[in-house]
């Protein structure tokens, strides 16, 4: 990224990573600063799988059912 920062190019130029197989390469890549990741749609539904997030889910969707009807 530094690089585009010293030649002017910062703002004129959108950084691609293409064909990635992982989501700890998507990570990888939002991390070093691309602004456009392509990638199969089996990765891209795997990165938004966390162990967090499934409990978060499921303690929500537990509080909503319990919830009193008015």
């Amino acid at each position: 990224m530094r690089i585009y920062k010293n030649y002017g190019f910062w703002g004129k130029t959108e950084i691609i990573c293409a064909a990635v197989r992982t989501p700890k390469q998507i990570v990888d890549c939002a991390t070093a600063g691309a602004d456009i990741v392509t990638a199969g749609l089996d990765v891209f539904l795997d990165s938004m799988k966390h162990a967090y997030t499934d409990q978060g889910l499921r303690t929500f969707t537990d509080a909503w059912d319990h919830t009193a009807a008015e």
